[in-house]
């Protein structure tokens, strides 16, 4: 299964309801890439409105998520995930250095998306950073 395969099957459709669908999803993406787990973790703490899903269930699945993996910017973008399930903002500073940490790791679309939500971007300058660190990864991948 493809990185595009796995977000069509979770897009929306995660199964917050059904702990061992979701167990392996989670799974799944793993298997997959860094990218496709890091974006069961978007689906985990960006939740649609539609799902039926507490914070505690939510926390649930992020130690579900975070067990036995090991990435250079898991601890940074668990730290945005825990600030988006508890509907905290974190300070745009701190998101902008986390996302250039992330910009280090070549391709971690799902990463940066969840860092760039993990604040109130009222002036647009973690959107604007976002843009460039995925410019220059697109950038990157055509002349490789």
């Amino acid at each position: 299964m493809t990185e595009d395969d796995f977000d069509r099957l979770i897009d929306c459709r995660f199964p917050y309801r059904d702990e061992g669908a979701w167990k392996r999803l989670i799974g799944l993406g793993r298997g997959i890439s860094s990218n496709a787990h890091f974006r069961t973790l978007h689906e985990i703490c960006r939740p649609p409105r539609s799902a039926e899903v507490t914070p505690a269930e939510q926390r649930a699945m992020l130690q579900c998520w975070a067990d036995g993996f090991d990435d250079p910017v898991k601890d940074v973008v668990m730290e945005c995930a825990a600030a988006l399930i508890a509907r905290r903002d974190l300070a745009v500073a701190d998101v902008l250095r986390i996302m250039d940490r992330i910009a280090l790791c070549n391709g971690a679309y799902a990463a940066l998306s969840i860092a760039c939500f993990a604040c109130e971007d009222v002036d647009g300058r973690a959107a604007a950073r976002f843009d460039a660190i995925t410019g220059e990864w697109r950038r990157t991948a055509r002349r490789g």
